[in-house]
């Protein structure tokens, strides 16, 4: 239960308002440039769960190859990035892809 709430709205709030919010409004006038660079930045920033996948195969599947599981990880972020950040670009707000992101990441979690 702890790890849920975790994943679907305090990890969501942090990155929603770090990417869709500062990222997104500060970075350039350019509605389209803002929406590219900070999906990239979301797709990336989650090479920074290693941690967290390296832990999980080491209990549940050590042969896994850790490599390939954070190539697949940075593409499932920048899909998702381009997702929540479609809908940060149509609505101009970041309660549309937070409430997006909670979604995924409750279901996913």
């Amino acid at each position: 239960m702890v790890s849920l709430i975790y994943g679907a709205f305090i990890t969501v709030i942090f990155e929603e308002i770090l990417f869709r919010g500062l990222v997104y409004e500060e970075i350039s006038n350019n509605k389209t440039y803002k929406f590219l660079l900070s999906t990239l930045m979301f797709g990336f920033w989650h090479l920074g769960y290693i941690d967290t996948i390296i832990f999980r195969t080491s209990l549940f599947n050590p042969t896994a190859d850790i490599f390939n599981i954070m190539v697949w990880k940075v593409i499932t972020g920048l899909i998702l990035g381009l997702i929540f950040g479609f809908l940060k670009y149509k609505t101009d707000n970041t309660y549309s892809s937070m409430l997006a992101h909670m979604l995924v990441n409750a279901i996913g979690s």
